[in-house]
């Protein structure tokens, strides 16, 4: 696996720039009114902060349609994927907590994740937590520290299918 050993900033550039100012103004009308002039216009004033302040940390390499829109399509078949796997996990929590003798059986577990790049390495831990009955204590290039609730929580994490998902939005099918 490799190391990071580029700087959390990178330069500024208009493809950042432009890139975060979309992807923000997009989210900030997709949650108001597309139609309200002031909805409008106060979207882009946000929009042009936050890409103003995040773009020189969001993009390791200026973005490309190349790249993007293909990780974009692949994110949106993540997102079904991780609720439904948040919504199994909670069920499967759930159990535990009910279950008359508490089934509980609480670990730490350090795994040795596959992602090459701190994006994908942090993409994998917040999805971990995300999951009910493990928490991400701790990430680094090298390991990720997770507590897990139960055994069957713990069996899912190193090589599972989460961090496949996560692999595959990342680096694609060929991963």
């Amino acid at each position: 696996m490799s190391t990071d050993t580029d700087p959390l900033v990178h330069g500024g550039g208009p493809r950042r720039f432009l890139a975060v100012f979309l992807g923000a103004y997009g989210f900030y009308l997709l949650l108001g009114d597309p139609f309200d002039p002031f909805d409008l216009a106060t979207g882009a004033v946000t929009a042009a902060v936050v890409a103003a302040a995040f773009a020189p940390l969001l993009f390791a390499a200026p973005p490309t349609a190349r790249r993007t829109l293909p990780r974009l399509a692949r994110a949106a078949l993540f997102v079904p994927y991780l609720l439904y796997e948040v919504a199994k996990a909670n069920l499967a929590v759930a159990y535990v907590v009910l279950h008359p003798d508490l089934p509980v059986d609480p670990a730490f577990v350090t795994f040795d994740p596959d992602g090459e790049t701190a994006f994908e390495r942090a993409m994998l831990a917040n999805a971990i937590t995300l999951t009910p009955g493990t928490v991400t204590v701790e990430a680094d290039a090298d390991r990720v520290l997770v507590h897990s609730l139960t055994p069957a929580s713990r069996e899912r994490l190193a090589g599972g299918p989460l961090e496949r998902a996560v692999r595959f939005v990342v680096r694609g099918r060929g991963s």
